[in-house]
């Protein structure tokens, strides 16, 4: 009997490693009622060789443990998942700085951070809107290091403009080249879920993987 096959369900989670499990004990049966009507019924003279039904039985029981590894291991997942989706909860209505270009406006208030590895000539951040057209350009810090700013909302001809989301372009300019700057976004906890055994945040319609949240602080306009 090949039972090769049945090392690639070792990654098995959930109901597929209990029908695994149940498919293991089906072939190990199927494998003990082979394995007596060959030897009930083996040549005297020339018996069969042992040696291949002890390593057929060392296959079957590390699979089995294979298995049973997974299903403590997924256990042992779930119950972290439910832990860090407790802590998260705490996040909903807090503002959490994201790696992105996106950036939410709300109260006339949209913070932001950039990155520069190294220090630049000149830096131009610009805002767009959902249309991609450009609404805002405003200087930052040419320095190397981390640079947080706060966008007041409004255009370049100074009207402010409505809540919601807007894309963020930060470039750094040394001689004729420009480079775009790693961005950090702030955007408020709207909910919390587990999806796939990871724990994602709700930012206004926008999911991002708690992993990935760089900041946690109190909602501004709450306080």
């Amino acid at each position: 009997m090949d039972i090769q096959s049945l090392a690639a369900s070792q990654g098995a989670s959930g109901n597929k490693q209990v029908s695994d499990k149940e498919q293991l004990d089906k072939d190990y049966d199927q494998f003990l009622q082979m394995l007596t009507t060959q030897m009930q019924n083996q040549d005297p003279l020339n018996p069969m060789d042992s040696a291949k039904f002890t390593e057929q039985l060392v296959q079957f029981s590390s699979v089995e443990q294979g298995i049973k590894q997974n299903e403590k291991l997924d256990k042992l997942l779930e119950l972290q998942t439910g832990n860090a989706t407790t802590d998260a909860v705490a996040m909903i209505g807090k503002q959490v700085e994201v790696a992105g270009d996106r950036i939410e406006l709300a109260g006339g208030a949209a913070p932001f951070a950039y990155e520069l590895q190294e220090s630049a000539e000149r830096v131009e951040v610009q805002v767009l809107d959902g249309n991609g057209a450009i609404v805002r350009t405003m200087a930052g810090e040419a320095g190397a290091g981390r640079h947080e700013m706060t966008w007041d909302g409004a255009n370049d001809a100074g009207t402010a403009l409505p809540d919601g989301t807007y894309t963020l372009v930060v470039g750094a300019v040394r001689g004729e080249k420009v480079t775009a700057a790693q961005t950090f976004g702030t955007a408020r906890v709207t909910g919390v879920e587990a999806y796939d055994g990871e724990v994602r945040l709700d930012l206004g319609g926008r999911s991002v993987p708690l992993s990935e949240v760089r900041a946690v602080r109190e909602n501004a306009a709450a306080s």
